[in-house]
């Protein structure tokens, strides 16, 4: 029973933000501290949750315990090691260790929120559909990478890529795979042409030519990487024995979901540029992310790791849809569906079932 709390209170908060979104204009200065209350009761979420609930939560907590007793963790990064070492001088409880992650990746996310999309209840609501579970509640080291990567999106779209490597190199401090990002920062926000569109379009049947006729190169370099490299070996070593349930379904409804709406979006893209300030380079980006889950998918480990990190930018662009179906109430009402069918298949990580079970 403790375990579902945790899914009872998410699907309540995404409850109430839905109100919120439809109510947003009514609200006027109530607005912050509505923002702000959300933000802290997501924290409180994430860091009670029971141990043990999600895939991932049971692993820290045997990292947190062995750094506590002086051991070494050598393939977690260093802020890990850092943050544990400082919560164990007072305590052997590893939530007050989900708290800290907790506070880091829910409020920075909801600073970036702020920045990057006009409405204030829709990025949280795209939020609580699929990422906070994945990144506060299971990823929470990931949780804090992907904030920077929302922080950089504003100096990348300007054309400040020194600014926007130091969020990357933040985001690397608290997760290695910040460093799939660097290969990436010769994006612009530049607005996508008509051929161009076609060419972006075009990533996806080329995603399973690679994926049915071979991707093995690539992984021969991946493994090369620092730190990743051997994390993403580990991975690949649990998996052929049996030990990790990874696994890649390139026709999955999720994919399929996601991808129509990713053409939904590149289909739109002249309304939505100039709705968005910086909407062609997150587009770009969740191109390349739903490109790399099925073009990478003899790799569950890289696909996965590759497709959430990216993907973090439709939190702003799913947000964006309402602009492209009138009434406001109707634009609406399609972005609160598309957050509850992801939460459909977010919720089941931790546990919790709604409409289905993945």
């Amino acid at each position: 029973m403790e375990e579902s709390l945790t899914g009872y209170a998410i699907c309540f908060v995404f409850l109430i933000t839905a109100l919120l979104a439809y109510l947003e204009e009514y609200i006027g200065k109530y607005k912050l501290p509505i923002y702000i209350s959300i933000a802290a009761f997501l924290v409180f979420i994430a860091a009670t949750r029971m141990v043990g609930a999600d895939p991932d939560s049971a692993n820290y907590e045997s990292s947190f315990l062995t750094i506590a007793k002086g051991g070494s963790e050598m393939l977690v990064e260093y802020s890990f090691v850092l943050l544990s070492q400082t919560v164990s001088m007072f305590t052997d409880d590893v939530h007050y260790l989900f708290f800290i992650y907790a506070l880091l990746g829910v409020s920075l996310k909801f600073v970036a929120f702020r920045q990057l999309c006009p409405s204030w209840f829709l990025p949280v609501l795209m939020y609580l559909g699929y990422f906070y579970v994945y990144h506060e509640c299971m990823q929470m080291r990931t949780g804090i990478l992907s904030a920077m990567l929302l922080f950089a999106i504003k100096p990348w779209s300007e054309g400040n890529r020194w600014k926007a490597f130091l969020f990357i190199a933040i985001g690397f401090f608290f997760h290695y795979s910040a460093l799939m990002l660097l290969p990436l920062l010769f994006l612009t926000n530049k607005k996508i042409s008509f051929y161009g569109k076609i060419i972006w379009a075009l990533l996806i049947p080329l995603a399973y030519i690679l994926y049915f006729g071979g991707f093995s190169f690539f992984l021969d370099i991946s493994t090369d990487l620092p730190y990743v490299g051997e994390k993403l070996a580990l991975y690949q070593m649990g998996e052929e024995k049996g030990m990790t349930t990874l696994f890649v379904n390139v026709f999955s409804p999720l994919l399929l979901f996601t991808t129509a709406l990713y053409f939904y979006l590149l289909y739109f893209h002249d309304t939505l540029a100039e709705k968005s300030k910086y909407f062609p380079l997150m587009l770009k980006l969740f191109g390349i992310g739903v490109f790399a889950y099925t073009a990478l998918g003899a790799f569950p480990a890289l696909s996965l790791r590759v497709n959430l990190l990216l993907r973090t930018v439709t939190v702003i662009l799913f947000a964006n849809i309402c602009h492209t179906v009138i009434p406001r109430w109707a634009g609406i009402s399609i972005a609160v569906l598309i957050a509850f069918v992801y939460l459909n298949y977010a919720v089941p990580s931790i546990s919790f079932y709604l409409l289905w079970n993945p």
